[in-house]
């Protein structure tokens, strides 16, 4: 078969034409760092593609309920903290004056209790923007009101408080199967399995009122303070076994998104050696086609 140099025309702008779309699919993947721009570009890995983007999607809202967890753990755990410190107060200064017992300091230790119910009341009514911490799912009641009255003094003092909150869990999901608890109600923490936290500070109150020795609540204010250390603890072991499943997922976004741009990101350094050699082939069609149409004119000719 006799080649003509109109078949090497035809054949060099065939070569022409796709060397062309090859050189704009090259520069198109540089100036836009991607290989992947439509699932026709590749189809065979657009799933592979697609369920890694779920997995970084997915991964990422765990990250914000787990945040938001331990940002709930850490106020309930400086509220513990704040109750703790006040009970251990008074548990210190009722064994001291237990010996003396002057007036003086009697009324000392009664106002002193009464800030200490407000200092306890006010670190469990902690609002977290808008919301009361230890309100349970009814966050926007306050979790205790106060309710006063009279003492056996006749001074008006806190005689009890109202639970305005309610018991509901607040779970969030921290991973495909997984949810944490994010909060404490207000009575996890006040109600102990055989005292009131509140109910003993005002008790202990009227006894000092009325001339009765505080020797009596010394085992119960051990109590309670073991009590709030056992909730201390078990927070600490939340807060800990969320970190470490926050690392677990920074881990997998990290193999995940290496995965995502190997797939679907442009390796420049290959992609400029790919695009060279294909501008070098495009300039050797042009010659070819340069000197088919010489051969061409000369037939004419």
């Amino acid at each position: 078969m006799r080649i003509t140099s109109s078949m090497l025309s035809r054949n060099s702008l065939m070569a022409l034409s796709n060397t062309m779309d090859k050189l704009y699919e090259s520069s198109n993947r540089l100036s836009s760092g991607k290989k992947i721009r439509s699932p026709q570009d590749a189809p065979s890995v657009v799933k592979t593609l697609a369920d890694s983007r779920q997995t970084l999607f997915s991964n990422n809202q765990y990250v914000k309920n787990i945040k938001f967890a331990l940002s709930r753990l850490s106020l309930s755990d400086q509220a513990v903290e704040t109750v703790y410190s006040e009970v251990s107060l008074i548990k210190e200064k009722t064994s001291r004056v237990a010996a003396e017992f002057s007036g003086e300091i009697k009324q000392n230790l009664i106002e002193e209790i009464e800030i200490s119910l407000k200092n306890i009341a006010s670190a469990l009514n902690k609002k977290d923007k808008s919301v009361y911490v230890f309100s349970g799912t009814n966050g926007f009641s306050k979790t205790y009101e106060a309710v006063y009255g009279q003492d056996p003094d006749g001074v008006s003092r806190i005689q009890s408080f109202v639970y305005q909150g309610n018991d509901e869990k607040i779970n969030v999901k921290v991973s495909d199967n997984e949810t944490a608890q994010s909060n404490m109600n207000g009575r996890e923490v006040i109600e102990t399995s055989d005292d009131n936290i509140f109910s003993l500070l005002i008790e202990l109150r009227k006894a000092i009122i009325n001339s009765n020795s505080p020797n009596d609540f010394q085992d119960r204010l051990n109590s309670v303070l073991d009590h709030l250390n056992s909730i201390t603890v078990g927070i600490g072991s939340k807060t800990q076994n969320l970190e470490r499943m926050l690392q677990r997922i920074d881990e997998d976004n990290l193999s995940t998104s290496s995965n995502v741009s190997s797939i679907a990101d442009t390796d420049y350094s290959k992609e400029l050696v790919d695009y060279e050699n294909i501008r070098n082939r495009y300039e050797a069609v042009l010659k070819v086609l340069n000197s088919s149409a010489k051969l061409n004119l000369m037939d004419y000719l």
